[in-house]
């Protein structure tokens, strides 16, 4: 340790603990006064200047708490993919890892692998199994320790038969799989096909079987196989007849003699003799997406893309009871309930499958879609709903729109309009009510532009295009305007729509013009935004702005990086833009971007961008993690993103650069509690993060040592 003297006056500037740490108690009267109290003990000004100093080097053992990124809470529920029972204790793998319940679902806990999506998780002879990440997990402590038994390919998929385990692997040398068993709980494994036997789909999706046959659901159908000896290992395999062609099998199972086939995109079909399928009349099932089937009793049940459905006779008829608009994924029974795994979460049903409860306190997701801000309050869409927040995340209250996917939140004066996977929906009460503005039109709505006259909005999965006069009572197709429209925005009398170029309109939306002429005709636009009289387009790994209501552009993308610039946001007069790689902010004035410190995020591909009066929010992830998950709500105080203006060195942004900025910035480094207004503003030297060598610049500054003030603006 390096012992330091200083001057001490009577009002004790610096205080040496025993133990050799410093205690700084310098405070702005104290600095302000200084050369004053100088004066009365007869100290010379270079004796000041070197005081001063000696403080700066007393600080060098001084730690630096760095601001960052924080994550955010997130409402309960989210993806749910698969569901496991022992005995009486009910497992989740979800979006976010896997999680337990002891209580038949009404509190969740985490067992393992946070911010890891578990697609495939089962249980077998007491223990669990997990496909995470390629491998094969196993548990025979309910989750509480996992160890690695799978083989040394990467696992794709991950099933049971009462025999053994079965796998999926990809293979480097070629586009398909190979197909693996166990019989020892994963300890060993053999390759019983691949591109060179019978099995040769691209991708498994399902395993079951009986005392003689083994059946694959796959992405090219159902494949069986005889089977033969005491391990009942497959000897052939062969693809079974369907007469609807080559959809994806998602799910199936054996009841009694029947095998029932869910496909993706084809419905339900089953199979009597095991050689052929024929469809079923499915009456009442209004999708044809099946993730899960189950068969309870007299019953079968089917999980879609669009909630539950139960059948009574078999399949030829079917009501929907439950999460209707959601993805169901997982149906297992646990005693006297139902339990149905969605991307809402887990629900519960008590009377054979005929209402459903949310059951999901605990779960944590990982689904964030959309959000809005209305002052400091915040709006979130995700894929189980609408959910509000008035503490900045820490806590959400869920608001109508249950179980939908809301994929936009666009505010208009006291109307709030939200853009859901089955439509449109506006409330008049700030989200407590909705009504559905679709007039039939049930295509899901992933951008909105709303004006006084004219309301226009575009399909999701490239729907359409489409324009309301009357509030979205109604709506007209737009002709000779692509579909795959990504945003709208409005500058001077001229409404954009961005796609691949730019469409102009004069007339709110009625007719549209391109120019193949104009610079960005050949360009795929993800955002726009308007500050002034300027039209901003986020396009490839760079912004251009126009001035003549997008008929000419420029290139502002000096300091952007970051392959894809998606998301625009405007903040006051500040312009902010994400990439794969972070955010950067455009002032007004500036010629080039400055970066965002992103430190504390573990996803820098920005999802989506909203500013409170206090705090700036941020989706992280993109809407490649969102289709399973993977955006989460981060945040951090508007202070510490960006507020520099002109030079640096004004710490407490009170007045000029004097003696009261350095003694706030030696109280912040000292952990004496003073809170940053502006870490850019402290960040002296302009390089890296605020620490001791911005003391030694604003010291040298203060004292006449030479040091000229950075330039931030």
């Amino acid at each position: 340790m390096v012992v330091f003297a200083a001057l001490i006056q009577q009002r004790n500037v610096i205080q040496f603990m025993s133990t050799g740490m410093i205690s700084c108690f310098l405070s702005k009267k104290t600095l302000a006064q200084f050369p004053k109290m100088s004066k009365e003990v007869g100290m010379t000004n270079g004796l000041v200047r070197r005081s001063i100093v000696v403080i700066g080097v007393l600080l060098c053992v001084a730690a630096n708490v760095a601001a960052q990124w924080s994550k955010t809470a997130m409402p309960d529920g989210g993806y749910v993919f698969s569901l496991a029972v022992i005995d009486t204790t009910l497992f989740a793998g979800t979006e976010n890892g896997v999680f337990t319940s002891y209580d038949y679902g009404a509190s969740w806990s985490p067992v393992g692998f946070p911010d890891t999506t578990v697609r495939y998780l089962f249980a077998k002879d007491g223990m669990l199994f997990a496909g995470v990440a390629g491998k094969v997990l196993r548990s025979s402590d309910n989750g509480a320790t996992w160890i690695s038994k799978g083989p040394t390919v990467k696992v794709e998929f991950l099933g049971s038969t009462p025999d053994g385990l079965w796998a999926s692997a990809s293979m480097s040398w070629s586009p398909y799989r190979e197909l693996l068993f166990s019989s020892d709980y994963g300890d060993h494994w053999q390759v019983v096909g691949g591109e060179s036997g019978a099995y040769t789909c691209p991708y498994l999706y399902g395993v079951a079987a009986n005392s003689r046959h083994l059946f694959l659901a796959t992405t090219d159908g159902v494949y069986i196989s005889e089977r033969s000896g005491a391990s009942f290992m497959p000897w052939y395999l062969s693809q079974l007849g369907m007469p609807y062609g080559p959809y994806g099998v998602f799910s199936f199972i054996l009841s009694d003699t029947d095998l029932y086939a869910g496909s993706w995109g084809a419905g339900l079909h089953r199979s009597q003799d095991l050689a052929t399928f024929q469809s079923l009349p499915n009456a009442g099932l209004t999708s044809a997406n099946i993730h899960a089937l189950l068969a309870d009793g007299s019953y079968l049940f089917a999980g879609t893309q669009t909630g539950i459905f139960r059948s009574s006779d078999r399949g030829a008829n079917w009501t929907v009871v439950g999460l209707p608009n959601t993805d169901v994924y997982a149906l297992v029974r646990v005693g006297l309930y139902l339990f149905a795994g969605a991307a809402s979460g887990v629900s519960q049903s008590s009377d054979g499958g005929l209402t459903w409860s949310d059951m999901h306190t605990g779960l944590r997701g990982r689904g964030a879609l959309c959000l809005l801000s209305q002052g400091d309050t915040l709006l979130l869409g995700t894929q189980s709903g609408l959910f509000r927040s008035i503490d900045k995340g820490t806590s959400w209250a869920k608001l109508g729109l249950p179980n939908e996917f809301v994929l936009t939140l666009v505010q208009d004066g006291s109307d709030l309009y939200a853009g859901a996977r089955s439509g449109l929906y506006r409330s008049t009460d700030n989200g407590l009510t909705w009504t559905a503005l679709a007039s039939g039109l049930t295509q899901s709505t992933y951008c909105l532009y709303v004006s006084p006259t004219v309301m226009l909005r575009t399909g999701y999965y490239c729907n359409g295009f489409y324009r309301s006069t009357d509030h979205g009572l109604t709506w007209t197709f737009i002709q000779n305007v692509p579909s795959q429209l990504v945003q709208f925005a409005k500058v001077g009398s001229t409404v954009i729509a961005s796609a691949q170029g730019v469409y102009r309109s004069s007339d709110d939306g009625a007719t549209w013009s391109f120019d193949w002429n104009n610079s960005m005709s050949l360009r795929l636009i993800w955002d726009l935004a308007v500050r002034g009289n300027d039209l901003y387009a986020a396009s490839g790994n760079q912004v251009f702005v126009s001035s003549d209501e997008g008929l000419t552009w420029t290139s502002v993308s000096t300091g952007l990086t970051g392959y894809q610039a998606e998301h625009l946001t405007l903040y006051g007069t500040d312009l902010y833009a994400s990439t794969y790689e972070g955010i950067a902010v455009l002032s007004p004035n500036a010629t080039a971007w400055t970066p965002v410190n992103m430190e504390g995020l573990t996803h820098t591909r920005i999802g989506a961008l909203a500013v409170t009066s206090t705090d700036f929010f941020a989706i992280a992830g993109g809407w490649g993690e969102a289709r399973e998950g993977g955006r989460e709500i981060w945040s951090r105080p508007i202070s510490q993103v960006v507020c520099c203006d002109g030079t640096t060195g004004n710490v407490n942004l009170a007045g000029v650069v004097d003696l009261a900025d350095l003694s706030a910035l030696v109280s912040y480094l000292t952990g004496g509690g003073y809170v940053l207004p502006c870490p850019s503003e402290a960040n002296v030297n302009g390089a890296g993060i605020v620490d001791l060598a911005d003391l030694s610049a604003l010291v040298s500054y203060l004292t006449g040592g030479g040091y000229v003030l950075s330039n931030c603006s």
